[in-house]
């Protein structure tokens, strides 16, 4: 596999090329795109749970206080036996308090110190591990703990310059509705109808872009009378069946899910 960006062709780096804390690096300076809607924060402090002491590398704070992620950063070639699994176990038992949130605080002063007490009252934070390669083993393991497996794999140019491959299980962001949509399919599925117009943010005739099934789309707005549509840009032969749900991301961006059962 290879990526080519701009004239520039990217190879795929051996696990072991880089130190771990190298990769963190690159994970920190790319965190706001990774993770669009929350703030990653150095969360390197010991926590007790009944398997023992235990530290993780990061901590995952939705923008609003809403949820949290305990980050454990690992190269694909590291143990999962004899490192891996004792660590996320231990992460995912371990208790999170006052003392979890001055931590977070001192290391990033920009955070609501109260907001970030009240949310540690809530739910017991999952568990994120962040690997540098493919870990289909660890999988299931990894499941037992209500932990998800991110891939952030590294590629570099032949001029050094390094960039990050992301797939896998990536925390959703929070998603508010703003209009359900339906296929038509006298007008052969390729139209959908959106009930609520004013949340499209574009005028008739204009395109905006919808993530769906985790690929970016385009769409043209079509205004019929008292009925507006969207339409595949660009010649697309994109047809989507089933109802779905036109959300609004944390990040701002848009993106059709499968329609949710209306109260």
């Amino acid at each position: 596999m290879k990526v080519v960006v701009r004239g520039q062709t990217f190879l795929p780096m051996a696990s072991a090329a880089l130190s771990e804390t190298e990769y963190e690096r690159l994970l920190v300076q790319e965190a706001t795109r990774i993770f669009p809607g929350y703030r990653l924060v150095e969360f390197k402090t010991t926590v007790q749970s009944e398997y023992g002491p235990n530290q993780s590398d990061f901590a995952l704070i939705q923008n609003e206080y809403l949820s949290w992620w305990v980050v454990e950063i690992e190269l694909a070639h590291h143990s999962f036996s004899g490192h891996v699994f004792p660590q996320v176990r231990s992460l995912a038992f371990a208790t999170y308090g006052p003392a979890e949130a001055d931590y977070l605080c001192s290391r990033d002063n920009s955070l609501d110190r109260a907001r970030l007490g009240e949310m540690m009252l809530g739910a017991q934070p999952r568990v994120l591990v962040v690997a540098n390669g493919d870990v289909p083993s660890w999988r299931e393991s990894m499941a037992a703990f209500d932990a998800l497996i991110m891939r952030a794999r590294v590629f570099v140019s032949e001029r050094d310059a390094m960039c990050l491959v992301v797939s896998g299980e990536i925390p959703a962001l929070t998603q508010a509705v703003i209009s359900r949509c339906v296929p038509n399919p006298l007008l052969g599925r390729a139209f959908l109808l959106v009930e609520s117009p004013v949340a499209v943010p574009v005028q008739n005739g204009e395109s905006l872009h919808i993530e769906y099934e985790g690929v970016v789309t385009a769409w043209s707005r079509v205004d019929t009378g008292d009925t507006v549509w969207l339409y595949p840009a660009g010649g697309s032969n994109l047809v989507i069946k089933r109802p779905v749900d036109l959300v609004l991301r944390d990040d701002g961006g848009l993106r059709f899910r499968a329609a949710q059962q209306r109260p």
